[in-house]
């Protein structure tokens, strides 16, 4: 990326981006945003992504909402990794190592 560091950038069916267009994104600055009362630094798009059940409500609260372990376990072998269980948000995601296993959404 040209100004830092951008995981992914998803550009939504419909929207279009016309030839030569440069897409710039401030991903770090969210979270900071989202202090704010009602949320209302973060863009309206982004924002509604915190209430749905599909993989975007998953990588919102990925990027959005610090980290929680439920669990931890060490492996028989340190080269495993152990296993552990973390909730980012409504979601909870079972990691073996630092590799996502299975998740599951579970609203409180």
């Amino acid at each position: 990326p040209r100004f830092g560091l951008v995981g992914c950038v998803r550009v939504r069916a419909g929207a279009g981006v016309r030839a030569g267009a440069e897409l710039t994104v401030d991903y770090p600055l969210f979270p900071e945003h989202a202090g704010l009362p009602g949320g209302r630094g973060l863009p309206r798009w982004f924002a509604d992504y915190a209430v749905r059940r599909n993989e975007d409500g998953y990588y919102f609260h990925l990027r959005m909402t610090p980290p929680q372990e439920l669990a931890a376990f060490a492996a028989g072998l340190a080269a495993h990794g152990g296993v552990s269980a973390t909730a980012h948000g409504p979601w909870r995601v079972l990691y073996l190592g630092r590799v996502e296993q299975g998740m599951t959404y579970a609203p409180t």
